[in-house]
């Protein structure tokens, strides 16, 4: 390649992913003896992106100046803007009356979240022999990572319960998993590259996760004998790069001739997690003998 002018290669992820899941579910039961109401709710949202930018010159081919690249000034950029937008809510409310006798109401919510952003971002010069030269500028190498995850989760469960016997249990649970796994590279390997002015490698990621988890749980119960339970439930997990495969960024110059009158080599990350985890749980119990339970994780 033997440009007049400059030369530019740029390479763009710009994947979205946004979903909305909700459910519902009542249950009522009257009776005049024994009065039961079953209801359950629960949504599931998983999302994956796997992306794979790259923005490069390998290998060479000689014109016959021993020059395989050349161009007034030479960008290669590489640029990931990857986002999943998930929202998962369920609601579930159960009433039960046994008129003169026994009341039983069980309701449970669940929501739950999975999200992951898997992005191999990069741009390079490798195995370029004959050269890569910039005759009037610069020679400029930029790999950029922008992946996002925003995520909710919320479970909501009511349970209401009466007769001489009133009996309702009641339980939520929310539950987010969201990962960020991302490889930045910007790099110069096994390659000859001459520059009029400088020679910039430039690396970065700025991946962000946020994250809202709740879980509110009740249960109402009365009569002579009344037994109210609530338990609640919230979990979150939130990555960016896991142990077994840890975030990466890295910009280098390895096995190679570079001439410039400057070179700049940087690499930063600047990710933020942001999320909010919290359980609601709330027993009430009324009768001649009162017993409410409530517990949260």
């Amino acid at each position: 390649v033997d440009a007049a002018g400059d030369l530019t290669l740029h390479a763009a992820g710009d994947q979205d992913i946004s979903s909305v899941v909700a459910a519902a579910s009542v249950a009522v039961a009257v009776s005049g003896t024994v009065g039961v109401g079953v209801s359950g709710a629960g949504v599931f949202a998983g999302n994956e992106i796997v992306t794979d930018v790259k923005a490069y010159i390998e290998g060479d081919f000689t014109t016959g100046d021993g020059i395989g690249i050349k161009a007034n000034s030479i960008t290669l950029s590489a640029i990931d803007s990857s986002r999943i937008s998930a929202v998962a809510a369920s609601a579930s409310v159960a009433a039960a009356f046994g008129i003169g006798a026994t009341g039983v109401a069980v309701s449970i919510g669940v929501g739950m979240a999975h999200n992951t952003i898997t992005a191999n971002v990069a741009a390079y010069i490798t195995r370029v022999a004959d050269g890569v030269e910039s005759t009037a500028g610069d020679v400029i190498l930029i790999a950029t990572g922008n992946a996002s995850i925003s995520a909710v989760a919320v479970a909501a469960s009511i349970a209401f319960g009466g007769g001489f016997v009133g009996v309702d249990v009641s339980g939520g649970g929310a539950d987010a998993h969201n990962v960020i796994l991302s490889t930045i590279d910007a790099y110069i390997d096994s390659s000859n590259v001459i520059a009029a002015d400088d020679v910039s490698l430039t690396a970065s990621n700025t991946a962000d996760i946020y994250a809202i988890v709740v879980a509110a749980t009740a249960s109402v119960a009365g009569g002579f004998v009344g037994v109210g339970v609530s338990l609640g439930s919230s979990t979150a997990s939130n990555l960016i790069g896991e142990t077994s495969s840890p975030a990466r960024v890295r910009a280098w110059i390895s096995d190679s001739d570079v001439y410039a009158h400057e070179i700049s080599i940087m690499a930063t990350a600047n990710s933020v997690v942001d999320a909010l985890v919290d359980v609601i749980s709330v027993a009430l119990a009324g009768g001649f003998v009162g017993v409410g339970v409530s517990g949260v994780g």
